[in-house]
């Protein structure tokens, strides 16, 4: 996941196309926010979840190491309108 000026980008790994993720992108003006995601699921990656709120209500999930880093860092940025060094 990146997120540059204009866009935030996902681009899957090797095993995540495997199990059929696609490249996906969102424009910025439909980033509402971040939020952690609950897992419902007993296998611990299953539970490192952020959610990207989208301005129609929807949230796009992401498996990530530290959710909770992950979402401050990236509300941060949405919120300053950067982007990484």
């Amino acid at each position: 996941m990146d997120l540059t000026d204009r866009r935030l980008l996902f681009q899957p790994n090797s095993v995540e196309r495997l199990i059929g993720l696609r490249a996906e992108s969102w424009d910025r003006s439909q980033l509402r926010g971040t939020q952690l995601v609950q897992g419902r699921r007993r296998i611990a990656t299953w539970r490192r979840r952020m959610g990207v709120v989208l301005v129609g209500g929807g949230v796009v999930e992401f498996v990530v190491w530290e959710p909770e880093a992950a979402v401050r860092e990236l509300a941060a940025r949405l919120a300053a309108g950067t982007t990484p060094c």
